[in-house]
C-alpha cells in the first residue's frame, strides 16, 4: 500500500509538470483577468542553450537527437561530477498566481555550474533557483521531458517535495548524460542509507542484488564506477561484523564477486576477508570465491608495502 501511494504521488507530480508545460495559454488568461496584460517576459532564448559546449566533465558527444538515448543501444556517458546547465523551478500549488509565473512567457532560466555532489547537487554560484543544495534524498524521480514546445525540448524534471526542477542541456546525449549522473547519485545514496542502517539479512542481500546489477549495468563510465559500489559495501561490512552470520558473509561475497572482478577490493574489505578466512577455513567461499579476487591482485602487482591486509589476503 505504502509502494503504491509513492508511485501514485510521482505520477501526480509528474502530470502537475505537464500540465504546467502545456496549459500556459490557459495560465496567461487567467494572469490577465487578475494583474493585466503582461508587457516583458524573462525567458532564455534557445540560441543561448546551444552556446553551452560543455556538460561537464565531458562535453562531448554524438550529434544532437530529438528521442532520448537507450542504454541497451551500447551509447556511453561520462560521469558528470560538475558542468554548466540551465535551470528552471515550477511550483505544484495549483493557485493563479503559480499558473501565472509558471506560465511559459514568464518562466526565468537561469545557467548555473552544478556539482553533483556525494549527497546532494549544489551550484558553485549560490543564489536564484539554486540558493540552497537539493539533497538526492528528497529527489522522487529523474526522467527526461518528452511534452516541450520546440524551443526548449533537451530538458530533464526533477520531482522535488515543493515542486520540479527543470534542467536544459544542450542537446539530447547531454541531457541523457545529466540523467543517468543524477540517477546514479541517487541510487548510490538510497543503498548507502539502507545497507548502514539495516539490520535484516533478507533487505541487506536484496538491495547488494540490486546494487551490483546497477553497476554492471550502467552505460555510465568512470574510474569510480566500481570503486564507489565497493567503498559502501566495505563501510556496511565493518559496521555490521558483530550480527552477521558467517552464512550471510557468504551469500554476500557470491553477490559480490562479480564486481570484484572489475576493480580492486579496499584495505577494508581484505581485512575482513582475512578474518572470514581464519574463522571458516574449510569453507567454500575460501577455496573457490576468494581465488578470483586474488588472482587478479597477483595480475595487477600491487605494492604490498602500502597494502598490508592485501598482502595478508594472498598470504592466506
Amino acid at each position: 500500500m505504502e509502494k503504491h501511494s509513492y508511485d501514485c504521488s510521482i505520477s501526480a507530480d509528474r502530470e502537475a509538470t505537464g500540465d504546467l508545460l502545456t496549459n500556459d495559454h490557459e495560465s496567461i488568461g487567467e494572469a490577465s483577468q487578475v494583474c493585466g496584460a503582461q508587457t516583458t517576459a524573462e525567458c532564455c532564448s534557445a540560441s543561448s542553450v546551444s552556446e553551452l559546449s560543455t556538460a561537464g566533465t565531458s562535453g562531448e558527444g554524438p550529434p544532437s537527437s530529438s528521442s532520448p538515448v537507450c542504454c541497451h543501444s551500447g551509447t556511453k556517458f561520462q560521469l558528470i561530477h560538475e558542468g554548466d546547465i540551465q535551470l528552471c523551478r515550477l511550483n505544484h500549488n495549483r493557485t493563479v498566481l503559480s499558473k501565472i509565473l509558471s506560465s511559459k512567457f514568464l518562466r526565468r532560466w537561469e545557467t548555473h555550474r552544478i556539482v553533483l555532489g556525494t549527497s546532494e547537487m549544489s551550484s558553485r554560484t549560490a543564489g536564484g533557483f539554486m540558493e540552497w543544495p537539493v539533497r538526492y534524498s528528497s529527489v522522487e524521480d529523474v526522467y527526461p521531458l518528452l511534452r516541450w514546445d520546440p524551443g526548449h525540448k533537451y530538458c530533464l524534471g526533477m520531482v522535488i517535495p515543493e515542486g520540479s526542477l527543470l534542467l536544459q542541456a544542450a542537446n539530447s546525449y547531454v541531457r541523457d548524460q545529466w540523467l543517468h549522473s543524477i540517477r546514479w547519485k541517487k541510487a548510490l545514496t538510497k543503498y548507502r542509507r539502507v545497507l548502514l542502517s539495516s539490520r535484516k539479512i533478507e533487505v541487506v542481500l536484496r538491495e547488494l542484488r540490486s546494487l551490483i546489477d546497477l553497476t554492471l549495468t550502467t552505460p555510465l563510465q568512470d574510474r569510480n564506477i566500481y570503486q564507489q559500489p565497493i567503498d559502501i559495501i566495505s563501510k556496511f561490512l565493518v559496521a555490521s561484523k558483530d550480527w552477521l552470520e558467517p552464512d550471510a558473509v557468504e551469500d554476500i561475497v557470491r553477490i559480490i564477486l562479480p564486481l570484484l572482478e572489475k576493480t580492486m577490493p579496499t584495505p577494508e574489505l581484505c581485512e575482513y576477508f582475512c578474518k572470514h578466512c581464519k574463522r571458516c577455513p574449510q569453507s567454500r567461499v575460501v577455496s573457490g570465491m576468494y581465488t578470483p579476487v586474488v588472482q587478479r591482485i597477483l595480475k595487477h602487482n600491487m605494492d604490498f608495502g602500502k597494502n598490508p591486509m592485501t598482502r595478508l589476503l594472498v598470504q592466506l
